[in-house]
C-alpha cells in the first residue's frame, strides 16, 4: 500500500489534515505526520529527522508520497530524502499539490487501488473542483462541439425482496456502498416511484417491504458491472443475517407471577427486574430559524459538524462491535450512511444558499421532512426508523452547538424510564447501572431494542403515559418477556421477583448442566447432539450450551463481508481455533457453500435466473481449484491435531464426489511433499440435499464415512417450493410425508453400508421431531445452539422402541397436518 507523509510547520495542522484524510479512507491507507519541532517555546518549524522517521514508518516498495505546506517544509523533506538509503529514494516522491486537498484526494485514490502515478496525478488536480466552483470563468475554454458521455450502456433487472423487514437501513446502506464503487447512475423503482440508489434517504422513503418487487436500472460505462454486483447482493439478501426471535418466557414465570400489571407494553428485551425509577427527560433541542449573512460560511459550519458527527459514529460503531456485537454495531453503519447521504446534504445546502437559513434550522427541516414520510407509512417497523433519523439529527445539532451528549445520570442502579431512547444513548449504557428500561414509544424491532438485547438489559416498550405517572425514585418492576410493568412495586412483589429470578436462574443452570450431559434414551442408546456454527465465537458458545461437537461449520461465513477470500493461513487459524475451543469434540467442516442465497461479489458469480438450481455448492467449488486447494490444505493441517471431518455440500452425482476426493488427495500429497503436518486420514461425508443424492444414496455410501441430511434444501427441492415464498410456505415444510420418506430411504442405504447419518437442517432443531428422527434411524443431530438443551431433554424421555414405533406410524400418514397433529399429541403424552 502506498504510504503518505504530511510535513507541516504546525504539529496540530499536520494531525488535522491526517485526521480529515482518515475519515475519508477509514484507516485503510498508512499516513504519518512530521509537524513542528521539539521547542516548547517556539514549536513552529520543521525537522528533517522527523520527516525521515515518518517516511520510514510508512515505507513500502509501492511508494511513499510526501506532502509539504511551504518554505522550510520543502527543504526538510529534500534533506530527509537525501538521508534515505540510495535504493529507497526512487520510491519516495515529493508532491507539490496543495496540502489539504492533495492529501485527501490522494488518499482516496490510493484506497481505490491507484498506482503512484495515478495518485500523484489525482493530488495535482485536487484544486480543480474548487476552482471550477469559485472561478468558472478562469477555466480554459473548450472549442468545437461538446463531448457526450460516450456511452449508451443501460441495464436493468428486477428482484423480489425476501428480507423479513424489507429494505431497512442496514441493507439500504449496503446498496449505497455498492453503487458508490461503479461509474454508473443506478435507480430503483417500486410501483410508480423511482429514486436514485446512491441515497440511503431515498431508499428508505420507498418503504420497501417483504414481498415487494424492485426494478434496478443503471446507465453509464460500468452499468452492467454495477447491476451484476447488485444482483449478487440481492441474491445474498443484502448480507443480512436473520434476527433471532425473542426467547419464550421461562415456564416458571408464566405460572408464578400472576399479579395484574399496572401497564401492559410490548416485550422488547427479555429479563425481569425491579428497582428505583430514573426518569430521563433530555432537554429538547431549541432550534430557531435565523437569517445568516454569509451562506458559504454557514454551509462550512454544517459540513464540519457532519464530518465530526460521522467520526463520532464511526468510533461508536467500533466500540459497539467489540462490546455488544457485530450485528448490533451495523446499526451505526446505517446512521453513518445517512450522514453521508448526498440528497440530505444537498437539500440542506440549498436551504442555506437559497433562503440564507442557519445551519441548525436547515438540517432540522431536511431530517424532519424525511422522518415525516416514514411516520406516514402503515408498517410500524418503518415508523420506528424515524427515530434513527432524529438520532442522526441530534448528533449533528450537538456538533453545531458544542453541547455534550446528554446521558442519563444514575446515582445508583435503577430502571430507566423515558419517552424513547436513541441508539446512540443505548449503546453507551452499562448493564450494571441500568437494570431495565421502560419506554413510552418504540417496539421490539427498534434499533434501541436490538442494542438492549445485545447488552442483556430487559426492556418494555410502548408504555404510553408512564413518564408522567411514575415518580422519580419510586420502585417499579418490569417483565421484558411479556411486556408487563408494575408500579409501584411493593415489598411483597419485590420478594416474589427475587424468588422467581432465583428459580429461573436455577432452572437455567440445571438446564445448562443437563445439556452438558449426553442425550441417552431411556433404554441406554446415546444420540449425539452437535451444533451448527459459523465462527470460533459460536463454537465457544456451543460448548457452553452443551454441544457434543460441531456437526456443521459453515465455512462460507469466513468469506462474508470482506473484499477478498481468506487465504490458507487465515482459514487454518479459524479452523484450528475452533477445534481448540471444542476441546477434543468432533469438528465437521463443510466446504465453501456459495451461491443461491449466499453470493459474494468478489468471487464473480454470474447473475442467474434461478440461482437455487444454478452454479452453487460443490459445483462452484470444483471449478475454483485455487479456492478448494487453500481450503483443503487448511482443513488437512487442522486435522493433524484435532478430530476433524470434511463435508461436501449439494452433491448430486458420483462424478462430483470423486472429483472432490481427488482434490483432497492432491492437497494431502502437496503437504507431505512440503513436509507439513496433515491428517493422514479424514472422515469424508456428503450433504444429502437433492433428490438425486437420495436416489443415489446406495452408490454414494461406499465412498464416504457419513451422510448429513440438509433438510432445508432437501425439502425445497423435493416439494419444488421456494422456502422463502410465503405463498408456498405450507408446501416447503420438513414434516411433509415425502420428505420423511426420503430421509428414511437415505438412512436405510447408509446403514446397509455401515455408515452413520446426521441431520443438520432446521428439522433437527425441532424438539418435537427429535424422537421421530431417531426412530427413522438418524444417528446424530446438528442443531442451533439454543436448541441443544431442549432437544437433549426431549430425547431422554423416549426409548428406542418407542421412537421406532412413532416413526413407523408417521410413515403411514398422508399429510403434513396429520404428522404435526401426531407429533404434538406425542409431545403432550411424554410430559404427563
Amino acid at each position: 500500500m502506498i504510504g503518505f507523509v504530511i510535513v507541516s510547520h504546525s504539529a496540530e495542522l499536520a494531525a488535522g489534515v491526517r485526521d480529515l484524510a482518515r475519515q475519508m479512507v477509514r484507516d485503510r491507507v498508512p499516513i504519518a505526520v512530521a509537524g513542528g519541532v521539539d521547542d516548547p517555546n517556539d514549536p513552529i518549524g520543521t525537522d528533517p529527522f522527523r520527516v525521515l522517521s515518518a517516511i520510514e514508518s510508512v515505507y513500502s516498495e509501492e511508494g511513499v508520497i510526501v506532502f509539504m505546506d511551504l518554505g522550510s517544509a520543502v527543504l526538510s523533506a529534500e534533506t530527509a530524502l537525501e538521508l534515505l538509503p540510495a535504493e529507497q529514494r526512487p520510491h519516495v516522491h515529493l508532491c507539490a499539490a496543495p496540502l489539504v486537498e492533495g492529501v485527501v484526494a490522494a488518499a482516496v485514490q490510493a484506497m481505490a487501488g491507484g498506482s503512484v502515478q495515478e495518485v500523484l496525478a489525482e493530488a495535482t488536480e485536487a484544486l480543480s473542483a474548487k476552482q471550477s466552483h469559485l472561478h468558472p470563468s478562469s477555466l480554459p475554454a473548450v472549442s468545437g462541439e461538446p463531448e457526450t458521455a460516450g456511452y449508451d450502456d443501460e441495464a436493468t433487472f428486477s428482484v423480489r425482496i425476501d428480507n423479513p423487514l424489507g429494505l431497512h437501513a442496514r441493507p439500504a446502506a449496503k446498496i449505497v456502498e455498492t453503487v458508490s464503487r461503479f461509474d454508473a447512475e443506478v435507480s430503483i423503482t417500486r410501483h410508480d416511484r423511482t429514486i436514485q440508489a446512491n441515497s440511503i434517504n431515498q431508499i428508505l422513503t420507498l418503504s420497501v417491504q417483504q414481498g415487494d418487487t424492485l426494478f434496478f436500472h443503471a446507465q453509464g460505462p460500468e452499468a452492467a458491472a454495477a447491476l451484476a454486483e447488485l444482483q449478487r447482493l440481492a441474491a445474498a439478501k443484502f448480507n443480512e443475517r436473520p434476527e433471532e426471535p425473542l426467547p419464550p418466557p421461562p415456564a416458571v414465570l408464566t405460572t408464578s407471577l400472576d399479579r395484574p400489571a399496572t401497564y401492559q407494553g410490548l416485550p422488547a428485551s427479555p429479563g425481569i427486574c425491579y428497582g428505583p425509577a430514573v426518569l430521563y427527560r433530555p432537554a429538547a433541542a431549541n432550534v430557531s430559524e435565523k437569517s445568516v449573512a454569509d451562506p458559504t460560511q454557514e454551509w462550512t459550519r454544517l459540513h464540519l459538524a457532519l464530518t465530526k458527527a460521522q467520526a463520532e459514529l464511526e468510533q461508536l460503531q467500533r466500540d459497539s462491535q467489540s462490546r455488544i456485537g457485530e450485528a448490533e454495531a451495523a446499526i451505526f453503519a446505517a446512521q453513518i450512511a445517512l450522514l453521508g447521504d448526498p440528497d440530505l446534504r444537498q437539500a440542506a445546502r440549498d436551504l442555506i444558499a437559497d433562503h440564507k437559513l442557519n445551519a441548525e434550522a436547515a438540517w432540522v427541516r431536511v431530517i424532519d421532512t424525511v422522518a415525516q414520510r416514514l411516520q406516514n407509512v402503515d408498517q410500524a417497523y418503518w415508523r420506528q426508523r424515524a427515530a434513527d433519523l432524529h438520532d442522526v439529527e441530534a448528533s449533528v445539532l450537538r456538533q453545531l452547538s458544542g453541547a455534550p451528549n446528554e446521558l442519563p445520570v444514575l446515582a445508583q442502579p435503577g430502571i430507566l424510564v423515558a419517552r424513547d431512547l436513541p441508539p446512540t444513548i443505548v449503546a453507551l449504557l452499562r448493564p450494571e447501572e441500568v437494570l431495565g428500561i421502560v419506554l413510552e414509544q418504540g417496539g421490539a424491532t427498534s434499533h434501541s431494542a436490538v442494542l438492549a438485547r445485545g447488552l442483556g438489559i430487559p426492556l418494555v416498550a410502548g408504555v404510553g403515559g408512564c413518564l408522567s405517572q411514575i415518580g422519580e425514585g419510586e420502585i417499579i418492576a418490569l417483565d421484558g418477556y411479556t411486556g408487563r410493568v408494575w408500579y409501584p412495586c411493593d415489598a411483597a412483589l419485590a420478594t416474589a421477583i427475587d424468588e422467581l429470578r432465583l428459580r429461573v436462574q436455577e432452572e437455567e443452570q440445571a438446564a445448562n448442566s443437563e445439556a452438558r450431559l449426553p442425550a441417552i434414551l431411556c433404554d441406554g442408546k446415546r444420540i449425539d447432539v452437535f451444533a451448527n456454527i459459523g465462527s470460533v465465537t459460536e463454537a465457544e458458545r456451543a460448548v457452553e450450551q452443551g454441544a457434543d461437537g460441531v456437526g456443521l461449520f459453515r465455512s462460507e461465513y469466513l468469506f462474508l463481508n470482506r473484499p477478498a477470500p481468506p487465504d490458507e493461513e487465515e482459514q487454518f487459524h479459524a479452523y484450528s481455533g475452533t477445534a481448540v475451543m471444542l476441546k477434543g469434540r468432533p469438528l465437521t467442516i463443510r466446504t465453501l457453500d456459495i451461491g443461491a442465497d449466499k453470493a459474494l461479489g468478489y468471487l464473480g458469480l454470474p447473475a442467474e435466473p434461478n440461482p437455487a438450481l444454478g452454479w452453487r455448492g460443490i459445483r462452484y467449488w470444483l471449478e475454483r481449484p485455487e479456492l478448494a486447494r487453500a481450503q483443503l490444505r487448511a482443513i488437512l493441517r487442522t486435522g493433524a491435531h484435532h478430530p476433524v471431518r470434511l463435508l461436501f455440500p449439494l452433491v448430486s452425482t458420483l462424478d462430483e464426489l470423486q472429483a472432490a476426493r481427488a482434490l483432497v488427495a492432491d492437497a494431502r500429497a502437496e503437504l507431505r511433499a512440503e513436509e507439513q503436518e496433515c491428517a493422514e486420514h479424514l472422515d469424508i461425508g456428503v450433504m444429502i440435499e437433492t433428490p438425486a443424492a437420495v436416489l443415489l444414496a446406495t452408490q454414494l455410501a461406499p465412498l464416504v464415512a457419513f451422510f448429513s441430511i440438509g433438510t432445508n434444501d432437501l425439502t425445497q427441492y423435493i416439494m419444488a417450493a421456494d422456502r422463502n415464498n410465503p405463498r408456498v410456505a405450507g408446501l416447503a415444510h420438513y414434516l411433509q410425508p415425502a420428505v420423511l420418506r426420503a430421509v428414511h430411504q437415505v438412512v436405510q442405504a447408509a446403514h446397509q453400508t455401515g455408515i452413520r447419518v446426521a441431520v443438520c437442517g432446521e428439522m433437527a432443531s425441532d424438539p418435537r421431531a427429535a424422537a421421530l428422527l431417531v426412530g427413522l434411524g438418524i444417528d446424530e443431530l446438528s442443531v442451533s445452539g439454543p436448541a441443544i438443551a431442549p432437544v437433549k431433554s426431549t430425547l431422554r424421555q423416549w426409548s428406542l422402541p418407542q421412537a421406532l414405533g412413532m416413526a413407523e406410524t408417521v410413515l403411514t400418514l398422508d399429510t403434513v397436518g396429520d404428522v404435526e397433529h401426531y407429533l404434538n399429541c406425542s409431545a403432550q403424552l411424554t410430559q404427563l
